[in-house]
């Protein structure tokens, strides 16, 4: 009987939007015996880190493209845009 299984492709695509939020899509692949199985489509998941969320649970990849983009300005920058939208 063959062993299938899921495997998940963190970090598969990071995008990063103009005011600093990360975009991160996820790739979830089916596995036969350990090989991914072509027969089966690949699910995707999105998610979206905005500037100054907490990362320690994140991947090394996405710590460091925060840390190269979440300058200080651009978190304060941000958190003054959530400002103009509540009013």
């Amino acid at each position: 009987m063959p062993s299938i299984s899921a495997l998940t492709q963190p970090d598969e695509t990071i995008t990063v939007l103009p005011d600093g939020q990360l975009q991160i899509r996820e790739a979830t692949f089916i596995t036969v015996d350990g090989e991914i199985d072509p027969s089966y489509p690949p699910r995707y998941h999105r998610y979206v880190l905005v500037p100054g969320d907490d990362l320690s649970a994140k991947s090394e990849k996405i710590k460091a493209i925060a840390a190269a983009v979440w300058s200080d300005a651009v978190i304060a920058a941000y958190r003054a845009s959530l400002q103009t939208f509540a009013g």
